[in-house]
């Protein structure tokens, strides 16, 4: 459900994605103290623990999260995650705004549902809508 906040669409989620995931792990875990942990979803994903477990919520209310992923391309990027009432409404602002659907509405079993977009400047962005 998507909690009202001091901003409407925050950020929830971010991907980091690695050519060294040890490396970039160890780097992430010296700089900001963050912990990873494997996930079980048949593709090799590590949640991000960046909040100790004391302070889970930020100050809109919102748990904001993270993952890593190996790098598939070159050119890819990290992504963020922006908290939306509905994925398949904000893909049709977004290109009617100008900008492109990368990757249309995809389910994550027991999560929710994304969209990967592009920006009017090339810049790619996440549209996350939770489950029901």
């Amino acid at each position: 459900m998507l909690t009202q906040t001091a901003m409407n669409h925050p950020i929830v989620h971010f991907d980091i994605p690695a050519k060294n995931i040890k490396r970039a792990q160890k780097f992430y875990e010296a700089l900001f103290g963050w912990h990873f942990h494997k996930m079980a979803f048949g593709v090799d994903y590590w949640s991000i623990n960046v909040l100790p477990e004391s302070k889970k919520q930020t100050n809109a209310g919102i748990s904001v999260q993270g993952g890593m992923t190996p790098r598939f391309e070159e050119s890819q990027r990290m992504v963020v995650y922006v908290l939306v009432e509905s994925v398949d409404e904000y893909i049709v602002k977004t290109v009617k705004l100008g900008g492109k659907v990368l990757v249309p509405r995809t389910k994550v079993p027991h999560k929710g549902f994304f969209s990967y977009c592009e920006d009017t400047e090339g810049n790619m962005f996440a549209l996350w809508e939770e489950a029901a």
